[in-house]
């Protein structure tokens, strides 16, 4: 607890130097000319907490340079929220009633700000100091500006807290420029451990497939479970299950196409079956 504490009264010291305790890349970047529409769309989806160990002009610059060499479009995974609309797509969520969802929906807004703050400070005061960076990804932005207040009046929450992104996409691209750039500076230092933190006050699935690319580890995904159920479900191909915890596994719906070659095949089997094996009146007549 005290080395908690300590931390953040380090970072406190040094946000007195600044109003802002969520950061554009622009800011961070000590004001980056950006001229592309698209580049600043995608930069906007992210957000920097003052004088975190991710408030660094040179991975500000790092990731906008990515962002315009690859050419990445915001929001183009798609996410889904709310039990209604995830039925339709999945039946992972058969359990959780529209009872649970209306009292997971009362936590929205500043409750769950709230919520994601104690979360972090939780996990930050067990975290290394050093090597535990911790990012927070939702598809929401309401909740942010609460969010953002309990870090006025509340504290910062130590230099392991990187930021809030709203969109996947960005959020790798950005990761992957801190990792370029800490490894070609502190090329024997050990890398930093990312901790992706996917909170969620309703059912949350992304069908899209996220293959999280080698550069990233040590890497997790870290999601929410309510009584019992997964609140956040995900398309991971191939991913290790030590680089996820509490998230369910999406397995997308079957295709018509895929229906009828499994019925086909059942069909062709079954026949083959008849076919070759006695009936009830062979045996009979033997």
């Amino acid at each position: 607890m005290m080395l908690f504490e300590q931390r953040k009264k380090k970072v406190l010291e040094l946000a007195e130097q600044t109003n802002d305790a969520l950061k554009t890349i622009q800011e961070v970047g000590q004001k980056l000319n950006v001229t592309s529409d698209t580049v600043k769309k995608v930069i906007e989806t992210i957000k920097i907490a003052a004088n975190s160990f991710g408030d660094k002009a040179v991975y500000a610059s790092a990731f906008t340079g990515t962002v315009g060499a690859v050419g990445i479009a915001a929001n183009m995974i798609a996410t889904y929220q709310g039990v209604g609309e995830l039925r339709a797509i999945a039946g992972h969520l058969k359990s959780m009633s529209e009872t649970q969802r209306a009292e997971l929906a009362l936590a929205g807004g500043a409750a769950f700000a709230e919520n994601i703050y104690v979360m972090l400070k939780s996990k930050i005061e067990k975290s290394d100091p050093e090597l535990d960076w911790f990012f927070v990804y939702h598809p929401d932005t309401d909740w942010t500006y609460h969010f953002e207040e309990k870090l006025r009046t509340k504290g910062l929450l130590g230099r392991n807290f990187i930021g809030i992104v709203h969109d996947l996409d960005a959020l790798v691209a950005f990761m992957s420029s801190v990792r370029d750039v800490y490894g070609t500076r502190h090329p024997r230092r050990r890398p930093p451990f990312f901790h992706l933190v996917i909170p969620a006050y309703e059912p949350i699935v992304i069908p899209t497939p996220l293959l999280i690319p080698e550069k990233l580890h040590p890497f997790r995904i870290e999601g929410d479970i309510h009584r019992g159920t997964y609140l956040v479900w995900m398309n991971l191909p191939g991913v290790d299950e030590k680089a996820v915890q509490n998230i369910g596994v999406f397995q997308p719906p079957r295709s018509i196409w895929d229906n009828i070659m499994v019925q086909g095949k059942s069909a062709c089997t079954h026949s083959h079956s008849r076919t070759n094996s006695p009936s009830s009146s062979d045996l009979r007549t033997s």
